[in-house]
């Protein structure tokens, strides 16, 4: 198969050659044709054009685990491993904004965000997840424009 991608009930593969871990949270970023994906396992945010050309990684440091574009600015509003960030891109930036942490005593080590989005308010979502988990003990949270994260709706299992 080469990068022009086959074709299967009208999906198109654009991108044969990338290969994810976790390959998560597809982000598509209509001002510049471009379509984003993060491998949570690598914490790589991945990138290519539509046609699949320009296919780019770039290694966060940590689990990326979702992400959002901002409206404004360039970059995204990411989950990462425990935390809430922005993250531009060329050259690489990470600012934290917020920890995602509950306490030790009711939620295990190994917790991580996972799917998040933002809402029509531009407030991003996420929810944690924790591997093997025998008990409710993940979350929805919520953080908004004011910088306030607040645990929403949980424990979920």
């Amino acid at each position: 198969m080469n990068n022009s991608g086959a074709t299967l009930h009208g999906v198109r593969l654009i991108t044969p050659t990338a290969r994810a871990t976790l390959g998560e949270g597809p982000v598509w970023d209509e001002r510049t044709q471009t379509l984003y994906w993060v491998d949570i396992d690598r914490g790589e945010l991945n990138q290519c054009q539509a046609d699949g050309s320009r296919l780019e990684s770039t290694k966060i440091g940590q689990r990326v685990c979702c992400m959002a574009l901002r409206r404004k600015e360039p970059g995204f509003i990411a989950g990462l491993e425990r935390s809430i960030a922005l993250i531009t891109l060329n050259p690489l930036t990470i600012r934290a904004l917020a920890s995602v942490e509950l306490p030790l005593a009711s939620h295990p080590l190994n917790h991580r965000c996972n799917d998040g989005k933002c809402d029509s308010a531009g407030r991003f979502w996420v929810g944690t997840y924790t591997e093997a988990a025998t008990r409710a003990t993940d979350w929805f949270f919520r953080f908004d424009a004011a910088g306030a994260l607040t645990r929403a709706a949980g424990p979920f299992a």
